[in-house]
């Protein structure tokens, strides 16, 4: 059996000593891979060292962040959620092209008292960026943004952190924007000829 499926796989009680083992034998291997690759090999400058080791401590801190939003109990937000409003959340650190970190989300799916909802990241480096599946948002806030169309996902409410807000009143998308985005959804996720033919 696979070593690291036999100390996953829990298929029958254990006792709280052999479970700190296998978490400790986890965590130590964890720690043990993102110290090699934070060394700095001949290749590397001092800068490029410097940003590896700054990326794999925010990866680290995103562990800790998303232990800590994966098992408290769900968050009782003190403002509401609505479709078409704008939040900060945590996307956490993503692979390769994913996006990631703090960033701002625009609710596309919510359904009043569920615990998850569907998003689009923004980006302000997509705004005038001229992809075709990058809407650009007019927002009456300082930073221009861009939603990633391509990047919508469902994501617990539990990684939203706090509206986004200009003179205290949560900022939302305009009609026009809706439809942009409407009409961008729709022919980027239009489901493609071959497999429309399937029986």
């Amino acid at each position: 059996m696979d070593l690291y499926k036999e100390l996953t796989e829990i298929k029958s009680a254990i006792s709280d000593a052999e479970f700190e083992r296998r978490l400790k034998f986890l965590m130590d291997e964890t720690f043990s891979y993102l110290l090699q690759k934070a060394r700095k090999q001949k290749y590397d400058t001092d800068e490029s060292h410097r940003q590896k080791q700054q990326s794999v401590l925010e990866y680290a801190d995103w562990m800790r962040l998303k232990a800590r939003l994966r098992y408290e109990p769900d968050k009782k937000h003190r403002f509401p959620i609505i479709v078409g409003g704008i939040y900060w959340a945590f996307l956490g650190r993503g692979v390769k092209v994913e996006q990631e970190k703090h960033r701002p989300v625009l609710v596309l799916r919510y359904q009043k008292g569920a615990n998850r909802c569907v998003i689009i990241p923004l980006a302000r480096s997509a705004f005038n960026d001229h992809f075709w599946f990058h809407v650009d948002l007019d927002l009456d806030i300082q930073h221009k943004y861009g939603a990633l169309i391509e990047q919508i996902r469902a994501i617990s409410t539990n990684r939203i952190d706090n509206p986004l807000r200009v003179r205290g009143e949560l900022v939302q998308i305009r009609d026009h924007d809706r439809e942009k985005i409407h009409d961008v959804i729709t022919r980027f996720f239009r489901m493609p000829k071959f497999l429309r033919s399937i029986d």
